[in-house]
């Protein structure tokens, strides 16, 4: 599994980006993340297995700029490996791009905003499909739409 995300600078200027993960195994964990680029590859043993990564941006204070250019780019590929080959795999791609004026973007975020990229693998590695991961976040997250 390798998920990937580019933001641009407007995003990490105006707001606090935290990525939250869950592997093959369960385990969790979170990270801030401060570059324009983000990238999280796990790697399962066994299936059936899934994993997945969310990144929540809330609102910074004291924003200052006239308006903000929200950018992000998602993708992921997620691939089987039988032997020496690839058993079955998916990739997908999506991105957008808005500006924002001052007063919208507040608006915008005043409730946060998240991408999410998460997948599992049938138990036979015919299917890879979105997942279903509770990232304990009190709430269940969906992908919301940045733009």
């Amino acid at each position: 599994y390798e998920y990937n995300v580019t933001l641009s600078q407007d995003v990490l200027d105006a707001t606090n980006v935290t990525a939250y993960w869950v592997d093959t195994k369960g385990k969790s964990g979170q990270e801030s993340v401060t570059t324009t680029d983000y990238k999280k590859t796990f790697t399962g043993n066994a299936v059936p297995d899934s994993c997945g990564v969310i990144l929540v941006m809330t609102l910074k204070e004291n924003l200052t700029k006239p308006s903000y250019t929200i950018e992000a780019k998602t993708s992921a590929n997620v691939s089987v490996l039988e032997g020496t080959g690839i058993k079955n795999s998916k990739k997908d791609n999506d991105e957008g791009k808005a500006t924002y004026s001052l007063e919208k973007i507040k608006d915008y975020f005043k409730e946060g905003r998240s991408l999410l990229m998460e997948y599992k693998i049938s138990k036979d590695g015919s299917n890879i499909e979105a997942a279903d991961i509770d990232f304990g976040l009190n709430r269940k997250h969906r992908i919301l739409l940045l733009f």
